[in-house]
């Protein structure tokens, strides 16, 4: 037998917490949109110390002018903040480090990683205290009276 799906057992996926996180582009496909009737860069990240990658999608050329435009400009932002303002071919891009800030959108039931900024890699924006979800310290509590400590007991 080649495979048997009852010995795997079901992964849950979890998307990033949204945050700043370093990444770098690892691939780059420009090609068709799914309605055929345009084109879009769909470049991929790996995110420094996580296994999830960060997928973005440029829509460079669509039949609505404002998508373009948007698309562009996303584009523009990404080649700026890696430091490659112009680009021969889409795969020019990879290996550029960015710092992304990351949020979650929802489509169709599911959650998917946005991208709202793209930052320059030496910012000294992106700590672990910006990529994780915040968790208060016991030093950073502040004990609380409660109406039971007046009780002699």
């Amino acid at each position: 037998m080649f495979f048997n799906s009852e010995t795997v057992e079901d992964l849950e996926f979890k998307p990033l917490a949204e945050g700043l996180y370093t990444a770098t582009v690892v691939a780059c496909d420009y090609g068709p949109t799914a309605k055929g009737d345009g084109a879009i860069l769909k470049v991929e990240y790996s995110v420094d110390g996580h296994e999830q990658k960060i997928i973005d999608n440029f829509n460079l050329e669509n039949p609505n002018p404002v998508a373009v435009k948007i698309g562009k400009s996303q584009l523009k932002n990404l080649c700026e903040k890696i430091g490659r303002p112009q680009l021969k071919q889409p795969t020019d891009l990879i290996g550029g480090r960015v710092k992304a800030k990351v949020s979650h959108r929802e489509y169709n039931g599911k959650i998917y990683l946005n991208v709202d900024k793209y930052l320059p890699e030496k910012t000294g924006s992106a700590t672990d205290a910006d990529q994780k979800p915040h968790q208060q310290k016991a030093s950073e509590l502040t004990p609380q009276k409660s109406a039971d400590d007046d009780l002699p007991f």
